[in-house]
Parts: structure tokens; C-alpha cells; sequence
């Protein structure tokens, strides 16, 4: 199962969008987005969060745990619950990392 940061690599992939249009829309330094790729770093709630509201095709649940498809459709509903597992499970993820550093 993939992790976090390789479903944004492969979003990145997939999408087609340049690096440096994605860094400009969630307003990253240039690199970023290549570093996050690379998987020589990682990102904070705040980006994450940047990232759902800039690009609202993506799902953020296949995103944060890999639930679903990668993109939503257009003429879906938005849960009303959403914001606060994709809240939980960044929490889960971030402690996780913290164990493993």
C-alpha cells in the first residue's frame, strides 16, 4: 500500500499539472513538490490542507489513506464529515512518522 507521499507523487504524475504550477497553487518554495517526489521530504497538515482546497478533483481520502479513487467526481457531495476524518487520519499518519523517526 502506498503511503501519503507516493499517492501525491502519483496525483503529481496523474494530473499532469507542472511541479511548479502545483508549488505556486499551495505556495511552496520551487522544489518542493520534486523533493516530495524524490521522497527526501514531507509535508505539514497546513500543505496538505492547501493541497484539498487547490486541487478539489482530488479526493483527499485516497489521498490521507488511500480510500477510493484518486479523483472525485465532479457532481459529488461533500461530506460533512470529511474534514474531520481527514483530520484524524493526518494525525495518525504524523504520529506514525514521529515513531519512526
Amino acid at each position: 500500500m502506498l503511503n501519503i507521499k507516493e499517492r501525491f507523487a502519483l496525483f503529481v504524475e496523474k494530473s499532469r499539472i507542472p511541479k511548479t504550477e502545483i508549488e505556486k497553487k499551495i505556495g511552496v518554495s520551487n522544489g518542493f513538490v520534486g523533493k516530495i517526489v524524490a521522497g527526501k521530504s514531507s509535508f505539514s497538515v497546513d500543505i496538505l490542507e492547501r493541497i484539498i482546497v487547490e486541487f478539489p478533483n482530488l479526493n483527499p481520502l485516497w489521498l490521507v489513506e488511500g480510500s477510493g479513487q484518486m479523483f472525485r467526481e465532479q457532481e459529488s457531495v461533500k461530506d460533512e464529515n470529511l474534514e474531520e476524518l481527514i483530520e484524524r487520519k493526518v494525525k495518525e499518519i504524523l504520529a506514525k512518522e514521529r515513531e519512526a523517526n
